[in-house]
């Protein structure tokens, strides 16, 4: 499932899991879970 998709999916208000890659990255990038959103921050 690429980004737009998953953007898509979280607009639509479908359930939607990440799995551990996802949550790697997105700590990769120095965010954490409390602190992004992807409806808030999706270039990220």
């Amino acid at each position: 499932m690429g980004y737009t998709e998953l953007k898509t999916r979280i607009d639509n208000k479908k359930i939607t899991f990440l799995d551990g890659g996802i949550g790697t990255e997105i700590l990769r990038r120095g965010y954490t879970w409390a602190s992004h959103q992807l409806k808030s921050e999706p270039e990220l």
